[in-house]
């Protein structure tokens, strides 16, 4: 079953870049006590939130720590990312699972979030290869339609 095209396309790349560039909070090292005050916050609410850093391993950097000073707190984290950088085995790849049981490749995204989304926190890393990508959008747009915004974190890191 496919998701429709009406509805799945309601944002295209470009609006979905834009809406990165606006909503970004920049973040560089060394943390301000600010810094660690606010994405403590946000790691802990579910809803969209972004961040903007200098490269992949800073993003994953600012990731990994938060996450691992509440240790234990979620249970499934997810991360989607067309980079060849590998996760660490207790996070979900969403995009090798997405390619491996075919929701690509047949356009049935909206199965992959019936059938296979156990996630309590997720991070997009949201390159320029991945907002390109055709079926990102639909994604995007699914993380809504399903309400998951309502029910866990959901960073978007974009880079400067």
């Amino acid at each position: 079953m496919g998701y429709s095209n009406a509805t799945a396309h309601r944002k295209t790349p470009a609006l979905i870049k834009a809406d990165l560039l606006a909503l970004s909070k920049v973040i560089r090292s060394p943390f301000t006590e600010k810094d660690i005050l606010d994405l403590q916050d946000e790691f802990l609410s579910n809803g969209f939130h972004y961040l903007k850093v200098k490269s992949i391993q800073d993003g994953r950097r600012i990731i990994n720590t938060f996450l691992y000073s509440l240790k234990g707190y979620y249970h499934d984290i997810g991360c989607l990312s067309l980079a060849d950088v590998c996760l660490p085995d207790n996070i979900s790849d969403i995009y090798e699972l997405l390619e491996w049981y075919g929701y690509l490749k047949y356009d049935c995204l909206e199965n992959f979030f019936i059938d296979q989304w156990y996630c309590d926190f997720l991070w997009i890393e949201a390159t320029e290869e991945l907002l390109l990508s055709p079926w990102f959008c639909t994604f995007s747009q699914m993380l809504e339609d399903f309400s998951l915004n309502k029910e866990i974190p959901i960073f978007i890191i974009s880079y400067y």
